[in-house]
């Protein structure tokens, strides 16, 4: 849950997994993000390349749908500024969703948003 609003890599996911004694693959992690997507829980946002395999490859960025969902989980000052940025990409997102525009996230050379 403290991954939520934040940058989440499939392939760290699974490495985490296998360190905590957890032996799965890669395919696990992608399942439940796609489960989580489909029960509409989570919205995923693709990063911003020029390059189609730029955009399949990085990792993307998860938001929950429900901005209370993560609530007990950060501090205040965490809290309100993940809040915001959720609830703007939701609502990007759901213009997404009645204009066919897409919406990606964008990164520096060094990490800045």
């Amino acid at each position: 849950m403290r991954n939520l609003a934040q940058i989440f890599s499939i392939s760290k996911t699974a490495k985490f997994l296998k360190s905590v004694g957890v032996d799965k693959n890669k395919k696990t992690p992608a399942e439940l993000m796609s489960q989580f997507q489909e029960a509409f829980m989570i919205v995923t946002v693709p990063r911003y390349s020029r390059s189609a395999r730029g955009i399949v490859q990085m990792p993307r960025k998860v938001y929950p749908v429900d901005v209370g969902l993560f609530q007990p989980f950060l501090s205040v000052a965490e809290s309100l500024t993940r809040r915001f940025e959720s609830l703007v990409a939701i609502h990007l997102y759901k213009q997404h969703l009645l204009t066919s525009q897409r919406v990606y996230y964008w990164q520096g050379q060094h990490g800045r948003e």
